[in-house]
């Protein structure tokens, strides 16, 4: 049994490792670093700014019919970025429309000063652009089943047939180019 849990242990650091390495600058393709880094910057400029941040709201709850918290990943917490990534995500619509809607008074709220303005310049149009979503949506792909697999190691009665089974969906989504979540149902433990 000790043997079994040292081993999971080691997958379950192993996994951790992985999922810091696709979030590291020299290991991961320019491209989903960029739409990460971009993606903490918008939540962070949303939450920063407490009258844009406010308009936010209430658009949340003319469109969703409640509000959501954007949040902040931490370093040390890689799900952190997933869940973030997800909120973000979440308010995507609420975000366009409010944009469209109220760009110049977004922009004002910021202050009279070239660089906030510059920067609100960019958030905004960050909340519009269609590739930067797109982007988003493709990390949260790749880093989705990363999240599954560290949290079957973690759990407190992990049998290895799930992480084999989440092995084999990182295998299918790299070879296949499938989307491993939709490939999860046809995996089973025997």
């Amino acid at each position: 049994m000790l043997c079994l849990y040292i081993l999971l242990n080691c997958t379950s650091y192993a996994s951790t490792l992985v999922d810091a390495d696709y979030l590291n600058k020299k290991k991961t393709d320019r491209r989903y670093i960029d739409v990460v880094s971009n993606a903490i910057d918008l939540a962070s400029w949303w939450i920063k700014h407490s009258v844009p941040y406010g308009m936010l709201k209430e658009k949340q709850v003319d469109v969703l019919g409640k509000t959501a918290a954007l949040t902040l990943p931490v370093i040390t917490r890689w799900g952190s970025h997933y869940t973030a990534m997800k909120a973000l995500i979440s308010n995507e619509r609420c975000m366009q429309l409010l944009v469209l809607e109220k760009r110049e008074k977004l922009r004002n709220s910021v202050g009279k000063k070239a660089a906030p303005r510059a920067t609100a310049d960019k958030m905004l149009d960050l909340c519009t652009d269609s590739a930067f979503w797109s982007g988003l949506k493709t990390v949260m792909r790749h880093i989705g089943p990363l999240l599954v697999s560290v949290t079957i190691c973690e759990m407190q009665h992990c049998q290895s047939c799930p992480v084999f089974n989440v092995a084999m969906l990182g295998h299918l989504h790299c070879d296949l180019k499938c989307s491993p979540l939709s490939c999860i149902d046809d995996l089973q433990c025997h």
